[in-house]
């Protein structure tokens, strides 16, 4: 079941967009606003390795909670630029759900997003996301904020308003 709506934007291309591949994912028709979001903290060394082998529209997690997350629905990403601040990195719109081997090395359960509606941001030019990501209904109470996100904490769910202002972000 989709427990998600499509909402009409009035927005064009945003510059802090970043194009991945041959197709321009970023749709200003619509948006998805999802009922069980998650967030994800993705360690700059992780994304900077990931994206230099290309974005690969999918996420590995040891934690269950990854799927929970339903087609459709939001996956949001953050990350820790070199100056030390705290972005966001990725919104991946879930088209799938699988199951890695047992033994893989980045767990069991992995999300695909969908090519067309995910989106990667070039993190250079974002402002700092860490005032609002402390104010989401998540808990971050680690004085450093990638520390509230560790191991399985790394995945964590949000609420349908947390998804409303990442959006907004």
């Amino acid at each position: 079941m989709l427990t998600h709506r499509n909402i009409p934007l009035e927005s064009t291309f945003n510059e802090h967009m970043l194009l991945v591949g041959t197709k321009n994912f970023w749709h200003p028709h619509y948006r998805t606003i999802s009922t069980m979001p998650l967030l994800y903290y993705w360690t700059a060394k992780n994304r900077e390795w990931d994206l230099n082998y290309g974005a690969s529209f999918h996420l590995n997690q040891k934690n269950a909670l990854l799927h929970s997350i339903e087609p459709g629905e939001s996956l949001w990403a953050f990350t820790r630029r070199a100056d030390g601040t705290y972005t966001m990195a990725a919104e991946l719109l879930i088209r799938a759900r699988t199951r890695n081997p047992e033994t893989y090395r980045y767990g069991t359960y992995r999300v695909w997003g969908d090519l067309e509606r995910s989106r990667y941001f070039n993190i250079e030019h974002l402002p700092n996301a860490e005032p609002m990501i402390r104010a989401l209904s998540c808990t971050s109470n680690a004085a450093i904020l990638g520390q509230s996100f560790q191991g399985n904490a790394a995945v964590k769910q949000i609420t349908a308003s947390d998804d409303a202002l990442l959006r907004s972000f």
